[in-house]
């Protein structure tokens, strides 16, 4: 019998209990369409197709179910997998054959079967040899559940997550997508494979349901094996969707318009109780070093593309990158790193001294001198200005500058790492450093490079001038180098697959990657990004994404994905009505809003700044003029449902006063934390307008306790009204009484309406027995004079307790916000 730690960090392979080579070319030769000679109809039928119980295909005629309908037909098909599970003999081909059924694959594949058969073998043994397991395993299960023991011992083993059959089983739909993405590399095919993971996501959430209402230990036995089986299913779909997502990213571009819709999947409930998002904060940090920031691992964990996923190797590349390294995130604490939960508790943010030019390159004793600009070669320069190297020795005196162009090496770096500073007396930056940028940009073939240090000054309209022209040195630069002090720790010398994820993993949670300029740069130089590693030594970052894409870790590789802005960007361009789009590389108000959510900026006010830059060249300086500047456009309406505080400017209530949030979980118990990387994705758009924001929301009015009392009975009196509509829900509404409408009249909550029309409710991702609703309130029945609406004036988003139920609420159009 096999060992869970015989098992722990190594890849699937074959066998009999998991998958076969000869299985694989079966089920491509059956799922391999073949036209019937006698047929006259014409055309091909779907590649790859998952009915999901919402409708079915007979006759040529598609059949939808009511919602009714479906709800039935996923608990009929859960039943008769949990019947299936009883035959323990056999439950894994039955299991599997049944699940099958919900998906129909026609493949055409054009290149030799040999090879794609190889490419599939390969995709495969790229997977953990496991998947997470499910937290409630049984201490004993029938044996036939397990994977029969190979030491010949006559006594069953304790029960293990790896000896489970279903465990260890890959699905044949799982090989289906392996086999999908195998043969169709080129063409979009991830909504197809993501109906299924939907399918089984809503599987398991009613196995889970109906798990817990079992009577007894052999049914509570089976349903723990139905729910394995699909749970491990899930999961390995998931991967395989992410990695096909990332390959597409990498020969097509990030469209960055679009890219935060395909990241967000169904959740699910994998054991009774369990959501999917309180699984993965279980389970995700249990391997974590002390040496990684606790704050960006959650902020990686709480990505979409994250939940419920295997972060086993993630920690395991990055204990072996830095095991010996002591924590940095408190300063008087070297053994362990912050809580995560909140910027603030870090200091790698916040509170740690810094002293400027602190850093020096190899080799240096550490007391060469410090170099100052030129003032008069600054300020000859009309353009962006960098540091010219053409006559350079590294032995000048002084920092000579020229025009940023397209041979231009553009430098981010980590302020707080020590490379600081200003290029004016008696700051200055020091010698060896130069010399370091100099000596790469001219390995690089570059003509001069671009550094913040040397290249703006601290007056501040030399300041202003320089800010308003990063986009253009990036975007123009010919190579962004990365500088970070973890990467510069890699020792890269013997490129192997296993230090390339190190690389990578490195990144995703480095200083680097959590700043706010940071960003910007990155985004406007991703192109051409390279990284800074030990030694001085440079890494295309393509090179290494691609490199671990084909030959890596699955489950590593598609982790670049909750940094799209570093992958290179789709030149695709986009126009929708009543919105501004992300044209020649500028994002939307809500995606890059998400990207900085929870990465801070050097300077109080540098936020709006960078907001501003990745939206266009025009610089804002403060929220109000920010958000006046965009009348007319739209924004979708949950991306404002945050704890972010408000500008209080008349027409402005709702607006944010920053992207950044500065906790995932607020201090407050009534107050709410950012959705994540949501950006908004699925709700509908509301137009910001002279008055205030334009928008159709689901609203619930109400009155002050006084005026409530009196209208409910008036009302009552004359059956237009039920008496009390909140006395199931009085916790909630006297916490928004009391913390949002002291002097006001009149209050509503509202819920966004997503673009399908649906009222689902918007939950907290860190908090899953809550669910997110804005609370407004007006003084007196106050209408607006162009067009007799209400005014709402936003007050807060409240954290509704589900252990009340929700009042009734309407849909409404076109609730003005001022």
């Amino acid at each position: 019998m096999e060992n869970a730690d015989d098992l722990d960090g190594k890849s699937l392979s074959p066998g009999p209990f998991t998958f076969t080579p000869d299985r694989i070319k079966s089920i491509l030769r059956n799922d391999t369409f073949v036209r019937d000679p006698n047929s006259d109809k014409d055309g091909v039928p779907g590649l790859f197709v998952c009915e999901g119980f919402y409708y079915s295909f007979t006759d040529g005629k598609h059949k939808y179910y009511s919602e009714r309908e479906h709800a039935l037909l996923v608990e009929v098909f859960c039943t008769h997998l949990c019947e299936l599970a009883c035959d323990a003999e056999s439950h894994v081909s039955r299991l599997d054959d049944a699940l099958s059924t919900i998906v129909i694959c026609n493949f055409q594949p054009k290149g030799p079967i040999p090879a794609i058969l190889d490419c599939t073998l390969n995709l495969l043994s790229r997977l953990p040899a496991r998947p997470l397991e499910l937290p409630d395993l049984p201490s004993w299960l029938n044996p036939a559940y397990l994977i029969p023991s190979t030491s010949g011992d006559e006594d069953p083993n304790p029960v293990q997550w790896p000896t489970l059959q279903v465990a260890a089983h890959v699905s044949s739909n799982f090989i289906r997508c392996a086999l999908f993405t195998t043969i169709y590399k080129k063409i979009t095919i991830e909504d197809s494979i993501r109906g299924l993971i939907d399918s089984i996501a809503e599987l398991l959430e009613v196995a889970s349901q109906l798990s817990s209402e079992a009577k007894t230990e052999p049914m509570r036995q089976q349903w723990f094996i139905v729910r394995a089986f699909l749970w491990t299913s899930w999961q390995r779909c998931v991967m395989i969707y992410f990695s096909h997502k990332l390959e597409q990213y990498l020969v097509g571009g990030v469209s960055d318009a679009e890219s935060a819709r395909s990241f967000v999947l169904r959740g699910t409930i994998p054991s009774p109780g369990l959501y999917i998002q309180e699984m993965s904060k279980l389970y995700a940090g249990s391997k974590k070093s002390q040496h990684m920031c606790g704050w960006a691992f959650e902020l990686l964990r709480n990505h979409p593309v994250c939940i419920g996923m295997d972060f086993r190797r993630f920690h395991q590349r990055y204990s072996e990158a830095f095991q010996n390294h002591p924590s940095r995130c408190i300063a008087d604490n070297s053994e362990s790193s912050c809580k995560g939960d909140q910027l603030s508790s870090c200091q790698r943010f916040k509170g740690m001294f810094i002293e400027n030019q602190s850093a020096h390159d190899l080799g240096c004793l550490r007391d060469c001198e410090r170099l100052t600009w030129d003032e008069e070669s600054y300020r000859s320069i009309s353009g962006a200005r960098a540091v010219s190297i053409n006559d350079g020795t590294g032995f000048e005196t002084k920092i000579t500058y020229c025009e940023a162009s397209t041979n231009t090496l553009a430098v981010s770096h980590v302020w707080s790492h020590g490379q600081g500073g200003r290029p004016e007396g008696p700051h200055g930056f020091n010698r060896c450093l130069h010399r370091r940028y100099m000596s790469i940009a001219k390995l690089l073939g570059c003509t001069s490079y671009w550094m913040d240090t040397p290249c703006i000054p601290e007056d501040h309209e030399l300041r202003a001038e320089s800010i308003s022209k990063i986009n253009e040195v990036f975007m123009q630069s010919k190579i962004t180098l990365v500088c970070d002090r973890d990467l510069m720790e890699i020792d890269v010398t013997d490129l192997s697959i296993n230090v390339r994820e190190r690389m990578l993993v490195t990144l995703i949670v480095c200083d680097w990657n959590l700043r706010a300029w940071n960003l910007l740069e990155a985004f406007r130089g991703r192109d051409a990004i390279y990284l800074l590693c030990k030694y001085n030594a440079v890494l295309p970052l393509k090179e290494t994404v691609e490199a671990v894409l084909r030959h890596g870790s699955i489950e590593v590789g598609f982790l670049l994905l909750t940094v799209p802005y570093l992958l290179p960007s789709s030149k695709k361009r986009y126009h929708r009505t009543r919105r501004r789009e992300s044209v020649s590389g500028y994002l939307t108000i809500e995606n890059s809003g998400s990207l900085l959510s929870y990465r801070e900026a050097s300077r109080s006010g540098d936020d709006i700044v960078i907001w501003s830059l990745l939206l266009e060249e025009q610089v804002f300086e403060d929220a109000e003029s920010f958000w006046k500047s965009r009348e007319g456009m739209s924004i979708p309406t949950s991306y404002l449902l945050s704890s972010v505080p408000r500008p209080g400017v008349r027409g402005l209530s709702w607006a944010p006063c920053s992207p950044t949030v500065h906790s995932l979980t607020d201090t407050s118990s009534i107050s709410t934390s950012r959705l994540l990387i949501r950006g908004g994705v699925g709700s509908r758009w509301g137009t910001i307008t002279g008055e205030g924001l334009l928008a159709d929301w689901l609203i619930y009015e109400f009155a002050e306790p006084g005026m409530a009392r009196m209208m409910s009975r008036a009302m009552a009196a004359i059956g237009k009204m039920e008496l009390g509509p909140e006395k199931f829900c009085r916790s909630n509404m006297s916490q928004i009484r009391k913390k949002y409408l002291k002097g006001y009249r009149w209050g509503c909550l509202l819920r966004p309406i997503t673009t399908a029309g649906l009222y689902e409710p918007v939950v907290n991702p860190v908090d899953t027995s809550k669910i997110l609703v804005v609370v407004c309130a007006m003084k007196n029945r106050i209408f607006s004079l162009r067009d007799r609406r209400l005014l709402w004036e936003w007050k807060g988003v409240h954290e509704w307790d589900l252990t009340e139920p929700l009042p009734k609420f309407e849909g409404e159009k076109d609730v003005l916000l001022v």
